[in-house]
């Protein structure tokens, strides 16, 4: 995906409910012990986006 259409897509989450998004697209918020995936919020908007999901705990500026 081109970066001006991912900034439009993203556009569109303008006033959206981050965790209502992740849900909706099935990203795990909360793990079975309750504890809060640190990463559900970039993993919903990867998922919007149709992008892989990318668990590197390492810096993207690159890619």
């Amino acid at each position: 995906m081109e970066r001006k259409e991912a900034i439009e897509r993203m556009q569109t989450l303008k006033d959206r409910n981050l965790h209502e998004l992740s849900l909706e697209y099935k990203v795990i918020v909360l793990n079975p012990s309750g504890k809060v995936n640190k990463g559900w919020a970039g993993h919903g908007i990867e998922r919007f986006l149709e992008l892989p999901i990318n668990s590197a705990q390492s810096p993207n500026f690159a890619s």
